[in-house]
């Protein structure tokens, strides 16, 4: 039986005797991002309060509950008496966006219809700016050739079965992948959308082996099967990754008596369950960046503004949007690090220019910004931690933009005299230029990134 808000109310009522106005209940909302974790929270009677912490990257769970530990502090509770008594807690996050770019994913297999190996590459995106040039190299597709299993079956269009599930080949698919070391099979039958017989039977045979099979149909329904392979293998691509870290979340926000709601951000710009985002991983690929453009169409109903450029400056990524009239835009045909998925997602462009992009100079003596971030550990130079390489937070910082003794509020303290050193050394002086202008040099760059791919996106 769930437990009403007035039976929370009741228990813990005594412990919020000293807030003015009486009981009240949090709301949370955290982004989990690949340089900091920002939180907002909020109470009953609309109170804000907001927190920044480093990330984690191999623990982004410890970057949340450190982020949270500090929302605590301001309100003068501790870590589990806030947790306790939050109802709402929503997780955005680029974790799963973050494993595809930097190709850190689990290693797959797919089995498929016989006849059908290619599908891969046959579907790939080419770029818009290379449409007609045949020199381009094809993307490396997450599983290799090697790692495709044919089996013997075949659906009708309309779902009929044409030739029955082999079920000797589904076996012997899965002595293969075993001998291979794959983590996570994916199945993508033909036709499979309109009848998931043959790949629920298939996954009712390798669940023995691999509790966490992948199915197409599961992931995405749709007849186009370049659209549907393409987003069933980044699902698998990401699941063991994303199931640590919902799970470990999970976990640890029970310990800390946590009887709320809890919420991930998904690609839509929607929110989804814990158990709906592993069922379907595709879901929290884009998480991070989708909330954007709606808060972006909220301040520009408050401003009366129809036309709305959606700019989210991130430590990794600088994430654009258009939204002309205010209207937000999806798209099936979002792409990671060249890899094609077909959920339909808030219609976000990512650029590897933000505050951490990595400044350095090419062999031909040109400035280039990104797409390496410094990240959160060691981060910019101008963060005392150890960095020495350039990044756009070091140019701003020497060019006044961003104030040493009041970053975050002051929370966070900057070394002004690190982001020059770094500046001057790695780019200034390998150019013969002084630290102002390369620095105004590679914010210049990152702008004009930034701008030229605004229009094309017009």
């Amino acid at each position: 039986m769930i437990e009403s808000a007035q039976d929370r109310a009741g228990a813990v009522k005594p412990f919020w005797n000293h807030l003015q106005g009486g009981f009240s209940l949090f709301e949370i909302a955290i982004d989990t991002g690949g340089t900091f974790t920002d939180a907002v929270l909020q109470d009953r009677e609309r109170k804000i309060n907001v927190a920044k912490y480093p990330t984690d990257a191999l623990d982004p769970s410890t970057s949340i509950l450190g982020c949270i530990g500090l929302l605590a502090q301001e309100r003068g509770f501790t870590t589990r008496e806030l947790i306790a008594n939050t109802r709402t807690l929503v997780i955005g996050t680029t974790l799963p966006t973050n494993v595809v770019t930097e190709g850190k994913g689990a290693k797959c297999c797919m089995i498929y219809t016989k006849g059908f190996k290619d599908v891969l590459e046959i579907s790939r995106r080419i770029p818009k700016a290379n449409t007609y040039n045949l020199r381009v190299p094809p993307p490396v597709a997450l599983i290799p050739r090697y790692l495709r299993f044919g089996v013997e079956e075949r659906l009708q269009y309309d779902g009929e079965v044409i030739t029955p599930l082999n079920e000797d080949d589904v076996r012997e698919a899965v002595r293969k992948a075993r001998e291979q070391g794959v983590e996570v099979p994916v199945v993508c039958f033909l036709h499979s959308y309109i009848n998931p017989e043959h790949e629920e039977r298939a996954a009712a045979l390798i669940k023995a082996d691999y509790p966490n099979v992948v199915l197409s149909s599961h992931i995405l329904q749709t007849r186009l099967e370049g659209y549907r392979f393409h987003t069933a293998v980044l699902s698998a691509y990401v699941k063991p990754v994303l199931t640590n870290f919902v799970k470990t979340l999970e976990e640890r926000f029970k310990n800390y008596d946590f009887k709320g709601a809890l919420l991930f951000i998904t690609c839509a710009g929607g929110v989804a369950t814990p158990q709906l985002c592993l069922d379907n991983p595709s879901l929290t690929i884009g998480s991070g960046p989708a909330a954007g453009p709606l808060f972006a169409c909220l301040l520009g109903e408050l401003a009366g503004l129809e036309n709305i450029i959606s700019l989210d400056i991130g430590g990794t990524t600088v994430d654009l949007s258009i939204l002309p009239e205010r209207k937000i835009g999806t798209t099936t045909e979002m792409i990671i690090a060249d890899h094609r998925k077909g959920t339909e997602s808030v219609d976000v462009t990512s650029l590897g220019v933000g505050g951490g992009a990595v400044a350095w100079v090419d062999s031909r003596g040109m400035i280039r910004v990104g797409p390496d971030s410094a990240g959160a550990d060691p981060g910019p130079a101008c963060y005392g931690k150890g960095g020495q390489k350039p990044t756009l937070t070091d140019a701003d910082v020497v060019l006044g933009y961003i104030p040493t003794d009041y970053f975050l509020g002051g929370k966070i303290r900057l070394e002004g005299d690190l982001a020059r050193k770094a500046i001057e050394e790695n780019i200034a002086k390998p150019l013969g230029i002084d630290v102002l202008q390369a620095a105004y040099s590679m914010a210049r760059l990152a702008e004009e990134n930034i701008a030229k791919d605004s229009k094309v996106n017009l």
